[in-house]
C-alpha cells in the first residue's frame, strides 16, 4: 500500500472518529446553552416574586437587617458573609420560604400553608436566590424600571369621619400584648406606628389613627372588623396608593388576633 492510500486511509478514520464526537461536543453546548436559559428565565420569575413579596424585609440588595430598616436575614452572599452567615442552599431557602421559621417575623409563603404563593412561585425565587451573584443585574434592571415607571399617586378624597369603636384602655393587657406581636411579627418593616420602636416603614399605609381610619375603610364594616378583616385576609382589600399582595397571611391563633386587634384600636 502506497503512502497516498495509507494517508487517505487515516483521514478517513478520523473524519470518521471526529464526526460524532463533534456531534456529542455540539450536543453539549446546546444543552448547557439550553439550561442557562432556563435558569435565567426562571431567576427573572423569582425576582418579580421577590420584588413583590421579599423586599420589604430583606431589601433592594438582599441586605436584609445588616441595614437596620430592615428586619429580615440578608440573603445577598456579600452581606451573609459579613454575618457568617452559611451560604443559601436551595433546599433550605425551599423549606424556609414554604414554611416559615416559627417564632420570628418569617411567615409561611406556601399555598399548602395558607400563603400566597404556588410551587412554581417558591421555585422560581429559590432559582433567583441561589444564583444571586448571576442574577443580580436582573433584580437592579427591575426596580430600575418601576422606579422610572412609578407615577405620584394621588390621595383620597377625605371623607368625614366616623366615631370609632372606642378603644381599650391603656392599661389593657390585651392592648401590651398586641403591641408586642406588633414588634414580634416585625409589622414595623411595613408601616409606621408612632410609640413603637423600629417601627417605620412605608411599604403599607402608617397605622396611628387607625382606630378612626377604619371606620371609613371599607362599607358596612366597623373598625374592628376591618381591621380583623385586615389581619386574616390581607388581600381582601388594599389601601389607595400602597401596592396589592404585599402582605403576608401571618399564622395567629384568635387570642392573637383578638390582642392585635385591640392594640390598633387604641390608635386613635
Amino acid at each position: 500500500m502506497d503512502k497516498k492510500t495509507i494517508f487517505g486511509v487515516l483521514a478517513t478514520l478520523l473524519i470518521v472518529l471526529m464526526v460524532p464526537g463533534y456531534g456529542l461536543w455540539d450536543g453539549l453546548v446546546r444543552q448547557k446553552t439550553a439550561k442557562e436559559g432556563f435558569l435565567a428565565s426562571d431567576a427573572q420569575r423569582g425576582v418579580e416574586t421577590y420584588i413583590q413579596f421579599c423586599v420589604s424585609c430583606h431589601g433592594p440588595d438582599g441586605q436584609g437587617k445588616v441595614d437596620p430598616q430592615y428586619i429580615g436575614l440578608p440573603l445577598n452572599p456579600i452581606y451573609r458573609n459579613q454575618l457568617g452567615l452559611d451560604e443559601l442552599g436551595a433546599d433550605v431557602a425551599r423549606k424556609t420560604i414554604a414554611r416559615g421559621r416559627p417564632g420570628t417575623a418569617m411567615p409561611a409563603w406556601s399555598v399548602e400553608e395558607d400563603g400566597d404563593l404556588k410551587d412554581y412561585h417558591i421555585r422560581d425565587l429559590v432559582t433567583f436566590l441561589t444564583t444571586w451573584e448571576k442574577a443580580e443585574h436582573l433584580l437592579k434592571e427591575a426596580l430600575a424600571h418601576r422606579a422610572a415607571a412609578a407615577t405620584p399617586i394621588a390621595a383620597p378624597t377625605p371623607t368625614p369621619a366616623v366615631p370609632a369603636t372606642p378603644g381599650p384602655a391603656a392599661a389593657d393587657p390585651a392592648v401590651a400584648r398586641g403591641k408586642a406581636l406588633i414588634t414580634g411579627q416585625g409589622c414595623g418593616a411595613c408601616h409606621t406606628i408612632a410609640g413603637v420602636p423600629g417601627a417605620a416603614g412605608a411599604i403599607g399605609p402608617k397605622l396611628d389613627g387607625i382606630a378612626t381610619a377604619a371606620a371609613n375603610r371599607k362599607p358596612g364594616l366597623s373598625a374592628a372588623q376591618y381591621i380583623e378583616e385586615s389581619i386574616r385576609e390581607p388581600a381582601a382589600f388594599t389601601a389607595q396608593g400602597f401596592p396589592a399582595g404585599v402582605m403576608p397571611k401571618l399564622s395567629l391563633s384568635d387570642a392573637q388576633v383578638r390582642d392585635l386587634v385591640a392594640f390598633l384600636l387604641s390608635l386613635k
